[in-house]
């Protein structure tokens, strides 16, 4: 999410992170108000709204069930949607395709990009049993 050139990334949380100032040397005027509000005591761009502020600018986030979970909790269910489809184990492409489309990848995530994670994540889902 963009404002003014202040990039938030908002958390599984529902809540805004730090922010971060965009590029400086296109926008010097955006570096001026920055100093400004240092001065004032804001240590990050996310201080200088107010409670709501962060709730007018978290309403445009477009969630997703993917934005709504931790790393791990991606991953867990990830390996849990890998364990349903037992069948598909030899079929990459097709595995990631069925990952991306239930919402557990970002729909600007590459299929091809997906397919390279999916060797842990299958060793996680169906693990080796060793002979005793």
């Amino acid at each position: 999410m963009l404002v003014h050139h202040i990039r938030f990334r908002p958390t599984y949380q529902k809540k805004l992170n730090i922010g971060k100032w965009g590029d400086w040397e296109s926008f010097n005027l955006y570096r001026l108000f920055w100093e400004e509000f240092k001065t004032l005591g804001f240590e990050s761009p996310v201080e200088v709204f107010t409670d709501k502020g962060k709730a007018d600018l978290l309403s445009y986030f477009a969630w997703t069930k993917l934005s709504l979970m931790s790393r791990q909790e991606a991953r867990a269910a990830r390996v849990q949607h890998l364990k349903k489809r037992p069948h598909l184990r030899g079929e990459l492409s097709r595995l990631a395709l069925t990952l991306k489309e239930s919402g557990l990848y970002s729909t600007n995530t590459a299929v091809s990009q997906i397919k390279k994670s999916l060797p842990s994540l299958l060793k996680e889902a169906f693990p080796v049993q060793e002979d005793k």
